[in-house]
Order: structure tokens, then C-alpha cells, then sequence
């Protein structure tokens, strides 16, 4: 069950190649590279503090001004770290969460799937940027989907270009944590992933929000809310449950 909330923000996942990483193919563990994603969520939340007056924290974050944004292009990196990816067995009995900011895997609906888990590196990136496009799961609301392009110049003037997918995005004690992964057919390694976001200063980040998923959500969500008041106002009839989808 989920808990309904006035606010109403949140498409189709992108294709991706059926090419996978191999788990051979993970970097060596760095000083960005944490055990677990409660360890990768803590550390980044923690760390984006140390600049807070740089931050837009939940409640006030872009996505939460203008539920029709689709771009952002104006944030930066605030702090990031990585943990590799688990895949869960699919048929096995749901675990229930201990909290609000259970340490549930990543992208609930791509873990869920081992099909499209095989389309991304195993190796997820927790990032958090000064403000976001993307809503973090909450008040009766999925996480949004999306991408996150990275682009860089070298000594040589040359643009660097790196797309990540946007699987999910958590509320970590007000600070907006998006889940990221490399798509198993890019041109780029995890290692030049680790390499531009250890020099964020000079990287600029262009949040491209999966709309159609968005929309979808968001217009469910809000016709919940109407046939609520409706059964309400008209029948005394209170909403127990609701779920999207």
C-alpha cells in the first residue's frame, strides 16, 4: 500500500542492445566504489551536504516547481560513488520494506527483469547534482526514469560525451540520490564513467526526463486523487488502496 500525497508530478523504457556486461569487466574497487548501495547512498548524501548552499533539497527541487520539465541543463555534480549492481531471482517472494529509505535494489521495475538488467553494466552509479529534473519516489509516486548526459572537453578542445540511464531516484534524508548505469552498448567503460565524474568541476550535465513514463504516472495519480474525492463527497466511501500501473 501506498500513501497518497496532494503533489502530482512523475515512459516506455528505452531500447537497449541485449549486448550485457560481464562481471570480469567491473573496475577495481576505488575509493568511489562502496560495498553496498546503503554505504554508496550515505556517503553521497553526506558528502552534497558539505555544500549545501549549493543544494535544492526534496520538496524544492525543479521537477517539484514544474511538473511538465523535461530538460534540466543548468545543475552540477555535487558528489558521487559507486557499488556494484545485484541481480535479484525473479519468482522469489517480495521482501517488505524496513523504512522509507529501505535499501531496496535500484530501478525496482529494470531488477525485476533479468532480461533487462543484462542490458546495463553491472556497476551502478549513486549521484547526486545540485537540482533535478528527476522526482524521487514518494507520496504514493514512482521514481522517474531517464537519461543523464555527461559532456566534458579535454586539453585539446575534443568533446567527451557519456550517457547514463536514470533507473531510480530516492529521497536519502532530503537529498534527491538518482541510481544510474551504463548501457551495455555504449562506446564508453565504466572506467571513463569513474574518470569524468572525478573531474565534475568541468563537466557539463543535460537531465532528459522519460516523459511518456512521467505523464503516464502523473495523470494516473491524479485521476486517483479525483475518483477519491468523488466516492468521498458523493458516497462517504474512503479510498483504501490505490496502485499504478
Amino acid at each position: 500500500r501506498r500513501k497518497f500525497s496532494p503533489f502530482v508530478p512523475p515512459a516506455p523504457l528505452f531500447s537497449m542492445s541485449e549486448k550485457s556486461f560481464s562481471s570480469s569487466t567491473a573496475p577495481a574497487i576505488s575509493p568511489s566504489m562502496f560495498p553496498s548501495q546503503k554505504e554508496a547512498q550515505q556517503y553521497v548524501g553526506e558528502s552534497a551536504k558539505t555544500n549545501a548552499e549549493n543544494l535544492t533539497k526534496c520538496g524544492d527541487l525543479a521537477c517539484q516547481h514544474d511538473s511538465f520539465l523535461q530538460i534540466l541543463s543548468s545543475a552540477k555534480i555535487m558528489s558521487y560513488a559507486s557499488f556494484e549492481f545485484e541481480e535479484k531471482t525473479v519468482g522469489k517472494k517480495k521482501q517488505k520494506k524496513k523504512g522509507k529509505n529501505s535499501n531496496h535494489a535500484p530501478a525496482g521495475e529494470a531488477a525485476a527483469d533479468e532480461n533487462t538488467a543484462k542490458k546495463y553494466s553491472p556497476i551502478v552509479y549513486a549521484i547526486t547534482l545540485s537540482d533535478s529534473v528527476f522526482f524521487p519516489e514518494g507520496g504514493g509516486q514512482f521514481a522517474d526514469h531517464g537519461t543523464l548526459t555527461l559532456k566534458s572537453k579535454d586539453g585539446e578542445d575534443t568533446e567527451h560525451k557519456i550517457q547514463l540511464f536514470v533507473q531510480d531516484a530516492q529521497n536519502v534524508n532530503e537529498i534527491c540520490v538518482l541510481f544510474c548505469r551504463l548501457p551495455s552498448d555504449s562506446e564508453s567503460s565504466p572506467e571513463d564513467v569513474t574518470k569524468i565524474l572525478d573531474n565534475s568541476d568541468d563537466v557539463q550535465v543535460e537531465q532528459t526526463l522519460d516523459w511518456e513514463r512521467r505523464f503516464d504516472q502523473m495523470t494516473q495519480h491524479s485521476g486517483q486523487h479525483l475518483c477519491s474525492a468523488v466516492a468521498l463527497s458523493n458516497f462517504e466511501i474512503g479510498t483504501h488502496s490505490f496502485s499504478l500501473g
